[in-house]
């Protein structure tokens, strides 16, 4: 599912792989449940269409995403995430089914090498970011400044 998995090193694969089958979506509540899967497998779909074929995208929980841009500075992630949120934000999901939800983004910006080595590292200071975002009222970009 992931596309580009290998032009990255072991490691980095593993975790990307290890993302896209952690998802703790079922919680059991039936068809909202299901609604939400359907969802995030459209925005999905939809992500797919924002990023580059290098670039790697994975579900990284029941509502989170990880892209991993290749080759990009945080400026060009920035922008990257910027044409996101705009497309979440001009799209209206599940019309198929008889709904029309619209969603927005949060998003957390991290950067290899400057602010970490491991994948645990650059995910940990992206979500700080992400939650930054969340706290002032959701729908926004952050890079990580902390170090």
């Amino acid at each position: 599912e992931e596309a580009g998995l290998d032009r990255l090193p072991q490691g980095w694969r593993d975790a990307v792989k290890d993302m896209a089958t952690g998802s703790k979506l079922d919680h059991g509540d039936g068809s909202l449940e299901q609604r939400r899967r359907v969802l995030m497998g459209r925005a999905m779909k939809d992500l797919r269409g924002q990023v580059r074929a290098i670039d790697l995208l994975s579900r990284f929980g029941g509502d989170e995403f990880v892209i991993v841009l290749l080759h990009a500075d945080a400026r060009a992630s920035y922008e990257v995430c910027t044409r996101i949120r705009t497309a979440l934000r001009n799209t209206f999901f599940l019309k198929d089914k008889g709904l029309e939800i619209k969603i927005t983004g949060c998003f957390g910006i991290s950067g290899f090498p400057k602010n970490g080595n491991t994948v645990d590292d650059l995910i940990r200071k992206a979500d700080i970011a992400m939650y930054e975002i969340k706290h002032m009222g959701k729908d926004g970009i952050k890079i990580y400044e902390g170090d």
